[in-house]
């Protein structure tokens, strides 16, 4: 890597303290460039209209190049690309630090291929739309019209079917599922896309058109639906109507399959493939491919910054790009518009596209992460202007926002957030305080509990007129913006809470609208879970104290009759204790796995912990069917009451494991 001059140095010092982030018909062939016939004549006006052009790219370069090393040093970051476009032209695509390792290669704009991750479900919108432009299709129909049979998704008892327009807008009602298929480390292990939309259909868990909640699944269903209509697999497709007439070489679907695998991607493109980097303790490791071709559609492809400064361009005009156009300018325009909102003053999601605001100016985009790379790519129609970054760090989700948000007020400076004021009555927030926890899960599988527990938020009224919202490792201070919405303090990030009749807030939408978090009830809260394990284990252990007590004296033998439940009592004990150590060990080799869990999922620990547990149940089970023997019994009324108090505890336990589909071996 260069070192910087001097210069870049001072200006990459000073961007270290930039704060805040966003969130997020046929295709014509391209028409032949006509010969020159005799140079132009320029005009002094257009050549000095170009003259500032120049120089405002000059200071953009310069602007966005302190910036990337200011961050660069900050974070650390290894590889960064950029790519700006407005008017119809590109100000800027260029690189910083390392695209890959083995051999040593730059980060470039033109030529490193970073994975975008969900910015590549913007394609499958775009030729769902397209495909609707040539009434191929509609955005009522029923996806199961458009789908092959071992596709289609059952109604699993709601009445409405799932349309194409609620896999634009991630309303379908699906459960959201990730672990153990989501990416996988190995190509041998890749599925077909068909394979893949069977063995992992997840759950309807809401009627559709009721909530919005993202989802990986559904927009990989698309990708097959848009194959089936038009006969050839969405990679094709994609290379035919969207990237080939674009000019966009250097973008594919493609990932490094075994050979003879028809998703393999091109030996030159794979070359200039960028490496995904892992940083802990400021060393940055490489890490392998993480494929994702059984579900490309939702996240499968790679861009160079130039590619995606093309495919902006190509947005902001309305579907055409140096005389192709890819979609009628009314169906371009109506990417644009809402299909769904959580709540009222949120965020809303688009035909595909997600929304936020930069100060006074609307914006739509995307979003995109893989395990090692962070992408964010947002269009403002108001400026027709376009900001595309995609880093190859675990690390850079955060500094991949900042540097859009920070070209975007460089280049208009009134975008940049109002400021807002404390509320004057600091004490009337106190009721929006407590523990929320996301509806972006699985809802009937066993990991759920493990999403939950990543994925719970806290919000504390601060006392001085600000709410302070935790959300796994982020801590942001919120100030009222308008009613029961709030805006992060000097940031665009926007939470808008929904309020019940007695004036407490029920559930939050925050940027950019893809959820909803609602108030965790009592007893849901990991606290009551954890809590009820220990109790558990504390009843195994003072029964197993007991019986080693007795043991010890000599007594008479137990009354006829009862031998089955003390046996019984013994059984769970052990069970209870067994389980509980178990799931702890689960526990802590999970949390050590980190994102590899995606991978790993159900790992070994895991699955022995959930047999176990189901186990314990178990014996529960046959407990509470033995109480009334016990309560006819002869037992000392101590030891009864004792014992309806244990297996009560033990019952609780069960419940609690069921609500957090914990029983069973629901994988």
């Amino acid at each position: 890597m260069r070192r910087p001059s001097a210069r870049r140095l001072v200006c990459a010092l000073a961007a270290m303290f930039v704060a805040g982030g966003p969130p997020l018909a046929e295709a014509q062939a391209p028409a032949p460039v006509p010969a020159p016939t005799e140079p132009a004549q320029i005009a002094p006006a257009d050549e000095a209209a170009a003259q500032a052009r120049d120089q405002a790219d000059l200071r953009l370069a310069d602007f966005v190049d302190g910036l990337v090393e200011g961050l660069r040093l900050r974070t650390p970051l290894e590889g960064v690309v950029v790519g700006v476009v407005q008017h119809d032209r590109v100000r800027l695509a260029r690189g910083w630090g390392r695209a890959g390792v083995d051999p040593e290669r730059p980060a470039d704009g033109e030529a490193s291929l970073f994975r975008i991750g969900s910015v590549s479900k913007t394609f499958a919108y775009t030729a769902a739309m397209q495909l609707v432009a040539q009434g191929r299709i509609g955005l009522d129909d029923p996806v199961n019209d458009h789908l092959p049979e071992p596709l289609r998704i059952p109604d699993q008892g709601w009445a409405e079917p799932v349309r194409v327009r609620h896999l634009l807008g991630h309303t379908a009602g699906f459960e959201d599922t990730a672990l153990g298929h989501l990416f996988e480390r190995e190509a041998e292990a890749v599925l077909a896309p068909a394979d893949y939309l069977q063995r992992h259909r997840p759950a309807r868990v809401r009627a559709p058109d009721t909530a919005a909640v993202y989802s990986n699944y559904g927009v990989a269903l698309l990708g097959a639906l848009i194959a089936q209509v038009a006969g050839m697999p969405f990679e094709d497709y994609v290379e035919r109507h969207l990237t080939g007439p674009l000019g966009m070489a250097s973008t594919t679907f493609r990932e490094p399959l075994p050979a003879g695998d028809p998703r393999r991607i091109d030996a030159r493109l794979e070359a200039r493939l960028a490496d995904g980097f892992e940083v802990s303790g400021g060393i940055a490791t490489p890490r392998g491919f993480e494929f994702v071709s059984h579900g490309a559609a939702a996240g499968a492809a790679s861009s160079t910054a130039a590619d995606m400064a093309r495919w902006m361009r190509a947005h902001l005009a309305d579907g055409a790009l140096d005389g192709v156009r890819i979609l009628p300018p009314g169906v371009a325009a109506a990417m644009r518009e809402p299909l769904f909102a959580n709540a009222a003053g949120a965020p809303p999601v688009l035909h595909g596209f997600l929304s936020e605001r930069f100060g006074p100016y609307q914006a739509y985009g995307h979003g995109g992460a893989t395990l090692r790379f962070m992408t964010a790519m947002a269009l403002l129609p108001e400026l027709d202007l376009g900001v595309f970054v995609s880093a190859n760090s675990d690390n850079a989700r955060g500094a991949v926002a900042d540097i859009v948000r920070a070209i975007v007020e460089h280049v208009q400076p009134s975008a940049r957030p109002p400021v807002l004021a404390p509320a004057a009555d600091a004490a009337s927030l106190a009721r929006y305080a407590g523990d929320y926890r996301g509806n972006r899960r699985a809802h009937r599988r066993a990991e759920s509990a493990v999403m939950q527990l990543s994925g719970d938020a806290r919000v504390d009224a601060d006392g001085d007129g600000a709410l302070r919202l935790r959300m796994g490792s982020r801590s942001l201070r919120l100030l009222p913006e308008q009613g029961s919405v709030f805006r992060q303090d000097n940031g665009n990030l926007r939470v808008a809470f929904e309020v019940g009749s007695d004036g407490r807030a029920t559930a939050f939408v925050a940027s950019p609208g893809i959820q909803r978090h609602v108030r965790v009830a009592f007893w849901d809260r990991t606290t009551v879970l954890a809590g009820a394990l220990g109790l558990a284990a504390l009843v195994g252990a003072i029964r197993l104290a007991g019986a080693a007590r007795r043991g010890s004296r000599r007594r008479l033998p137990a009354r006829p009759g009862l031998a089955p439940v003390r046996a019984l009592r013994l059984a769970g004990a052990v069970a209870w204790l067994v389980a509980v150590a178990l799931a702890v060990r689960a526990g802590l080799d999970l949390a050590g796995r980190g994102n590899g869990l995606v991978f790993d999922w159900p790992t070994g620990a895991a699955w022995w912990a959930l047999l176990a547990l189901s186990v314990a149940a178990a014996t529960t089970a046959l407990e509470l069917l033995a109480l009334p023997a016990v309560l006819r019994s002869r037992w000392r009324a101590g030891a009864r009451l004792g014992h309806v108090l244990g297996v009560a505890m033990l019952a609780l336990a069960t419940w609690l494991l069921w609500r957090w589909n914990l029983l069973g071996m629901q994988l």
